[in-house]
């Protein structure tokens, strides 16, 4: 059996994080030989080039067996309601829903490559293009398809060509900066596309899938390139750190909305990393 991130519970529900529930075996039954250790979930520029290899190899290979095709299409499914253009709902469930999402693909990538591979984050306050070790990198992502998305994905980029800046550290202090769950939400998501936000001068989120272009242009396509998990570690790195500073705040969601779905995970087990057994370093 597998054991999600190798940690014994926190105090948040640990259903989710050690993957037993799928098992139907308790968590309190878990007991680790060994002090664990969370995986860690790096820079993308600080990884070395074995690093870089194995998560390639890995998104190679669960493209070969069609799991990439198949975490692609979940996001194509617009009925998940995981963006705030999908109403209130999707503005509560956006942080919680990627974070799930994340951790899935994390898991499938560690499948085929070892406990060591990691969704590494592209910081692009300080690495303001492509990451060169991603450059060259552009899959034919395959799968079934369906009527909200057609296979295979030819994964292509047009760095800068949209003409709009990527968000700036202080555009991230000033998201930070806000005390609200929602407001933080909207402005990380949208920045000065949400009206109330004028004052962040960047797209934030939805800028970063603007300025790469291309298949990370279309919300259906968006995951086939590997940089879109990329930049969405750092969104979730971000949310964390908001999270350490504003304790409680969560979003507001009641049934079903609070089940992240297609997964059966609710949101209170989203509101820890460790919950699925990672941190950021």
């Amino acid at each position: 059996m597998k054991v999600r991130g190798k940690l014994p519970p926190s105090t948040q529900s640990m259903k989710y994080k050690n993957r037993l529930y799928r098992y139907s075996v308790p968590s309190e039954e878990y007991k680790p030989s060994q002090p664990p250790k969370p995986d860690e979930r790096k820079n993308q520029s600080a990884l070395i080039k074995n690093e870089k290899d194995g998560f390639i190899a890995a998104y190679n290979a669960i493209n070969t067996s069609g799991a990439l095709g198949t975490m692609v299409a979940y996001h194509a499914d617009m009925t998940h309601m995981m963006h705030s253009n999908m109403g209130p709902g999707g503005t509560q469930r956006f942080l919680p829903w990627h974070r799930v999402y994340l951790s899935e693909l994390e898991e499938l990538l560690q499948g085929v490559g070892g406990d060591d591979i990691t969704i590494p984050y592209w910081d692009w306050t300080v690495d303001t293009n492509i990451p060169v070790w991603l450059q060259s990198f552009t899959p034919t992502v395959t799968g079934v398809s369906n009527p909200d998305i057609t296979f295979p994905v030819v994964v292509t980029r047009t760095p800068g060509a949209a003409g709009i800046p990527l968000p700036s550290q202080q555009d991230v202090n000033t998201t930070m900066g806000h005390n609200q769950y929602t407001p933080f939400t909207i402005c990380l998501e949208a920045g000065r596309g949400a009206g109330s936000h004028q004052h962040v001068q960047s797209f934030m989120h939805d800028g970063v899938h603007v300025w790469v272009g291309g298949t990370m242009g279309s919300i259906p396509t968006a995951p086939a390139d590997p940089i879109f998990w990329m930049h969405h570690a750092n969104i979730d790195r971000i949310w964390d750190l908001w999270q350490k500073q504003n304790p409680n705040l969560n979003p507001t969601l009641s049934p079903p909305n609070d089940t992240m779905d297609p997964w059966t995970v609710t949101e209170p087990d989203t509101r820890d990393t460790l919950n699925f057994g990672y941190i950021y370093v």
